[in-house]
């Protein structure tokens, strides 16, 4: 004979824990933000790996709003920024993999301190 057996799926929710859920809108806004950065970032990496006309209005606007989350990586590898040739900028690359750390370990925080 073969037992039947059931469990009960309970759905956690923010919601469901007092405090938990202001913790969870701070982790939401907390990587809303990190993902704006990071998708400026990447705009800034195509544009460079293409070549792209800093004199376009678009462009220079995105080169200049990512430069100071750029700025502090500028000189790690010994190469100097170029605009119109195409590049990889690798200041760039390590920019996104340290904002994306930095991303997380504030959330992080911010979900130990509220525990």
């Amino acid at each position: 004979m073969s037992e039947i057996v059931t469990e009960r799926v309970v759905e956690t929710t923010p919601e469901s824990e007092p405090g938990s859920y202001s913790s969870w809108k701070v982790n939401q806004i907390i990587y809303y933000i990190g993902g704006v950065i990071e998708s400026i970032l990447a705009i800034r990496l195509i544009l460079q790996f293409l070549g792209a006309n800093q004199g376009t209005p678009f462009v220079d606007l995105m080169y200049r709003v990512s430069h100071p989350l750029v700025a502090p990586f500028f000189g790690i590898f010994n190469s100097t920024p170029t605009f119109g040739t195409g590049r990889l900028e690798t200041e760039t690359l390590v920019a996104m993999v340290v904002w994306a750390l930095i991303t997380t370990g504030v959330a992080q925080l911010v979900r130990l301190v509220t525990r």
